[in-house]
């Protein structure tokens, strides 16, 4: 039976009569789990009350699970659909936030994307719940560039590809505008051709810098912006450097991992990976009493392969290993987390690496040979990827790190000095300028 199955019914306490009362708002309705949804979900238009006083959690269980209901119905009774539903799916039609799964039974392919939720008069209400849920749930809002959310959310079934131009000033960045790129071969002269007409709009004495990421595309586009606007550099996303630095880490070095890889939550940040593993050894002794308590032991999952596997790893040296990455890894993420926001942080960026280098070298001075290959590797990256002589220039002329007890003057500032001098001001100012350094 439906009321058996349907967790809905927890909600409301049955009448005589086919009736039921809503236990939040206390109202009386007649009908099945169908009306009990329409009054919780705050949908209006389903020929009942809506519910007032139902909390969030449930109130957001009931809309989706209305909204999946609505989607499936068409799917039924729609001819010739492309999507097969076999006997399983069928079945799992009627699941609903609130209806356990029997075992080994699929959620049914086609369910509400929010996209299908939006072209209904409810877009403001899913926007609300939405945010609600992450600010009440405390969720991460780097958890939408992970590949999963993406599949959950699925906003463009198209595929389309986008380009965002965005200004960085001193007041702050400012948003110029994005263009759908999907039918376009993204070459560097197309790209250029791009960037041209926004800084001409701009006006190009007011912009002094290109940055992007490591693309050879992109690359060659700031290659020709400098050959056009002499008084303009080029460089690349410092953030972006840094995760191609964890990235370079996490397949080249091996003591990490001892050869297991290991699963990132998002294809591109591999940052993710450091937070994660932070987060699981933060709750080491909960789970070290976990795995040893009789309510894991009365788990099904506990006896099988995978259930073993994760008792096995709780019980072994793990943590003793996840804490040797922590200490090793978290230098750069300390200088990714400076890095990677909308602030100005160039003139504190050579320091941050230099302070992560010999951090770096201070924990894992022990054991040479763990750190001389993610020393080659940071190197490599800081160099080619995430270094320029205007980083080196500006932490010389950044007051706060000049009159630090941490300052070193060395050749890379004065090359960074004589970049600016030599490219960057007028035959005007050159003089004045040197006068000051």
């Amino acid at each position: 039976m439906v009321r058996k199955k349907d967790k809905i019914w927890e909600h409301v306490e049955e009448l005589q009569g086919n009736k039921w009362k809503c236990k939040f708002c206390q109202k009386v309705f007649s009908g099945g789990a169908y009306r009990i949804k329409a009054n919780l979900s705050g949908i209006t238009g389903r020929d009942v009350e809506i519910c007032s006083k139902v909390n969030h959690e449930t109130q957001s269980c009931a809309f989706l699970a209305m909204s999946r209901s609505g989607s499936n119905k068409k799917l039924k009774s729609s001819a010739g659909s492309s999507t097969a539903l076999n006997s399983n799916d069928h079945e799992d039609v009627t699941d609903s936030p609130f209806s356990p799964l029997s075992k080994g039974s699929q959620r049914c392919q086609s369910q509400a994307s929010l996209l299908e939720m939006n072209k209904k008069k409810d877009k403001e209400f899913v926007d609300k719940m939405f945010a609600k849920c992450f600010v009440v749930k405390n969720i991460a809002f780097n958890i939408v560039q992970t590949g999963a959310f993406g599949e959950f959310v699925k906003t463009d079934i198209r595929h389309r590809s986008f380009i965002n131009l965005v200004a960085y000033s001193p007041s702050g960045p400012v948003f110029i505008k994005s263009l759908d790129v999907s039918r376009e071969r993204k070459t560097g002269i197309y790209l250029k051709e791009i960037v041209v007409s926004v800084i001409e709009s701009i006006g190009q004495e007011h912009v002094v810098q290109f940055i992007t990421d490591n693309g050879s595309n992109f690359t060659s586009v700031g290659d020709m912006l400098t050959g056009l606007y002499p008084q303009m550099y080029k460089t690349r996303c410092a953030a972006h450097g840094i995760q191609l630095l964890l990235k370079d880490i996490y397949e080249e070095v091996n003591w990490l991992t001892k050869d297991r890889q290991l699963r990132q939550p998002c294809a591109t940040r591999f940052a993710s990976n450091f937070l994660m593993l932070q987060s699981v050894l933060d709750l080491e002794n909960e789970l070290r009493l976990f795995v040893a308590s009789s309510e894991w032991r009365g788990f099904d999952y506990c006896k099988t392969e995978s259930g073993k596997r994760v008792t096995e790893i709780v019980q072994s040296d793990f943590w003793a290993r996840g804490r040797e990455v922590i200490k090793t890894i978290e230098p750069f993420v300390r200088v990714l987390s400076l890095v990677d926001g909308d602030g100005s942080t160039a003139s504190y960026l050579y320091e941050a690496m230099t302070r992560a280098k010999v951090a770096i070298k201070e924990r894992c001075n022990s054991e040479a040979s763990k750190y001389e290959r993610i020393w080659e590797l940071f190197e490599n990256r800081q160099v080619n990827n995430i270094i320029h002589p205007i980083h080196v220039a500006t932490a010389f002329l950044n007051p706060s790190y000049l009159f630090s007890q941490n300052f070193r003057e060395d050749r890379e500032m004065k090359d960074g000095i004589n970049i600016i001098h030599e490219n960057l001001l007028l035959i005007e100012e050159k003089h004045p300028f040197m006068r000051e350094v």
